[in-house]
C-alpha cells in the first residue's frame, strides 16, 4: 500500500495520496483503507477539476493516484470535527450567482389542504439548461416525463383525461430565466401553439359533445392570447417554486426582508408575503446551500376578500375596520453549490380562513448521482456526491435551528 503527501503553501498535509495499482477497483482500495466505498469516491472526486478522472464503478484507465482524506488529530489524539466548506458568492456584496448546467428529474408533490378536504398531485419533470445569452438570461427546457397522479391515481374520469391531454401541448416548455434565478417568460410560445392545432383534432376525435368543444374553445382562446397564456403558467407550482428568484444579494448579514407573491390557490391569484430570507454562510452536511424563507401573510386583502375569493382588495375600499387575513409562508431551498440551481425544496404557505387553506409543495431530485461539491481549487480532479437523503429531516432541522 503506498501511500503519499501532498502539502499546501505552509507545508500543511493537505490531502493524502494513494498509488492505484493495476489490479485495484475502488471497492477494493477502500476494502484496504477500511472506509466505505461513498467515502473514497466522495472525498476524491470533490478535490478536483477534471471530469476525466471522476471515480464511478472503475477507475479511468489513465488514473495514476488517488487523493485521501488526511486525519487531522486534535490533542487527545481523537480525529478533529471537518469545516464545512463555504458558500462562494459571486461579490463581496454577497451576491449567490447562477451558473445553471446539465439535466436533472424531479418529483414535484403538491397537497392542497381546504379544512378537512386534502388532495394531493404527483408528477416528475425533466430540468434541461439550454444555454445563458450574453445579457445573463437562461433558457431552460421543462418536461413532464411521466402521468399526473391525483390522490395517487392516474386521470380517471372525462374531465382529468382532457385537462392532462390539452396540458401535454405545453411540453417540451422553454422557460427564461433571468440571474435571480426567476422565471420571466415563455420562449417556445409558437411551438406550442403549432402543437395544439396538432393535438385537438385528435381530441375530438376521442371526446364527443358539446361541453368537450366549449371547454376546448376556452383552452384554445388562451393558447391564442398570450398574455393570458403567459398569466395561466403563473399557476405552474413547479416553475414558481423552482424558479423563485433566490440568487439575489443577500449583504453582510446574510437576511434580506422581502414581499414573496405565490399562488396560493388559483382563485386567489398572487398572494403577498412579508418574508425573512437567509442563507446559511456554510454547505450543510449534503453538500448543500441551505436557504430559507419565513414569514406572514402581507397581502392588502382582507379575510373577506379572501372568503369571496376576490382578486382585488374590494372590502378594504368598502370598510373602515375591515378584519384582516391571517397566513404564513415557509420554505427550504438545498441548492447544487456548483450550479446554485435546487436540488430541493420545500415551500408550505397558509391563510386563516372559515374554512383554512394551506399549500404544501416538495421538489426532490431523482438523480442517483449529483455534482454538488463547489469547484475545488486544486487542479488534479473533479467531482461527484451521493445525492442528499433524508431531505424532509433536513426541512425540520434548519425550521428548529432558529
Amino acid at each position: 500500500m503506498i501511500i503519499g503527501e501532498i502539502l499546501d503553501t505552509l507545508g500543511e498535509i493537505k490531502h493524502k495520496t494513494y498509488e492505484i495499482q493495476k489490479s485495484d477497483t475502488p471497492q477494493s482500495v477502500a476494502d484496504l483503507l477500511e472506509i466505505s466505498l461513498d467515502e473514497l469516491r466522495h472525498y476524491h472526486n470533490f478535490s478536483c477539476i477534471e471530469d476525466a478522472d471522476v471515480i464511478n464503478a472503475y477507475f479511468p484507465s489513465h488514473l495514476k493516484y488517488l487523493l485521501l482524506k488526511p486525519i487531522k488529530l486534535k490533542a487527545n489524539g481523537e480525529p478533529e470535527d471537518e469545516p464545512l466548506e463555504k458558500v462562494r458568492f459571486s461579490t463581496k456584496t454577497y451576491q449567490l450567482p447562477f451558473k445553471p448546467s446539465g439535466t436533472n428529474r424531479y418529483l414535484g408533490v403538491y397537497i392542497i389542504e381546504n379544512g378537512q378536504k386534502k388532495h394531493s398531485i404527483k408528477e416528475e419533470v425533466s430540468v434541461k439548461w439550454l444555454a445563458t445569452d450574453i445579457n445573463n438570461y437562461s433558457f431552460f427546457e421543462i418536461d413532464r416525463i411521466s402521468k399526473v397522479y391525483i390522490d395517487e391515481k392516474e386521470a380517471d374520469c372525462i374531465a382529468d383525461e382532457i385537462a392532462e391531454k390539452t396540458s401535454r401541448v405545453f411540453y417540451p416548455l422553454q422557460v427564461v430565466v433571468n440571474q435571480k434565478g426567476k422565471w420571466i417568460d415563455i420562449h417556445n410560445y409558437d411551438t406550442i401553439q403549432e402543437r395544439w392545432y396538432e393535438t385537438k383534432p385528435k381530441i375530438l376525435e376521442e371526446y364527443k359533445g358539446e361541453e368537450i368543444e366549449e371547454c376546448l374553445s376556452r383552452f384554445e382562446k388562451k393558447i391564442e392570447d398570450k398574455s393570458a397564456f403567459l398569466e395561466s403558467f403563473n399557476f405552474n407550482w413547479f416553475l414558481r417554486a423552482f424558479f423563485n428568484g433566490i440568487n439575489i444579494e443577500y449583504k453582510d448579514q446574510l437576511v434580506v426582508e422581502k414581499n414573496i407573491y405565490f399562488p396560493i390557490s388559483n382563485t386567489f391569484g398572487d398572494t403577498q408575503f412579508l418574508v425573512q430570507q437567509e442563507i446559511s454562510p456554510t454547505l450543510d452536511k449534503h453538500n448543500l446551500i441551505n436557504i430559507t424563507q419565513k414569514g406572514i401573510l402581507s397581502d392588502p386583502r382582507t379575510k373577506q376578500d379572501f372568503e369571496n375569493d376576490t382578486d382585488f382588495p374590494y372590502d378594504t375600499l368598502l370598510e373602515e375596520n375591515p378584519e384582516k387575513a391571517e397566513g404564513l409562508y415557509n420554505s427550504c431551498y438545498f441548492l447544487n453549490p456548483r450550479t446554485y440551481l435546487a436540488d430541493s425544496l420545500f415551500l408550505e404557505c397558509s391563510i386563516k380562513l372559515d374554512i383554512p387553506l394551506k399549500t404544501t409543495i416538495t421538489i426532490s431530485n431523482l438523480e442517483d448521482n449529483e455534482n454538488l461539491r463547489p469547484q475545488s481549487r486544486v487542479s488534479l480532479y473533479a467531482g461527484e456526491a451521493k445525492r442528499t437523503e433524508g431531505f424532509l429531516n433536513s426541512v425540520a432541522d434548519i425550521f428548529r435551528m432558529k
